[in-house]
């Protein structure tokens, strides 16, 4: 069975570079530009086994969109990685954002290779756990 993930990320280059190597691995990928695509494309009823979310867009931020889908019945137990370029933030909202997220990864700290690695464990284990 293949696993579906949701790519929440507005830079087009860094989006697609994450789609090939998780296809390339057998995933499934949805790609939204924003939060808001992405609240667009659940209520097509899209479910996904994963989501992989940068922080920064124009409208909605990406914390508070994970806040939001933590809350919702749909996406609750979704595994979420956070992957994000900013290297200083709020000591508040990381640890926030910390409590949401399975795991929280600077952009510069991981390969591509390594990224789908970390969700491919994070799915086995939260498959095992439900």
């Amino acid at each position: 069975m293949s696993k579906k993930i949701l790519i929440v990320e507005d830079d087009k280059a860094c989006s697609d570079m994450y789609k090939m190597r998780f296809e390339l691995n057998k995933w499934e990928v949805t790609l939204a530009y924003s939060p808001e695509h992405a609240f667009t494309i659940f209520k097509t009823g899209y479910n996904p086994d994963a989501i992989l979310l940068d922080l920064m867009f124009r409208g909605m931020q990406g914390d508070e969109f994970l806040h939001i889908i933590r809350k919702d019945p749909q996406t609750k137990d979704t595994v979420v990685v956070v992957l994000t370029a900013m290297n200083i933030i709020e000591p508040t909202k990381q640890t926030e954002i910390s409590k949401e997220a399975d795991d929280y990864i600077m952009k510069i700290s991981i390969m591509p290779k390594e990224l789908v690695e970390r969700f491919n464990e994070l799915v086995e284990k939260k498959r095992k756990t439900i």
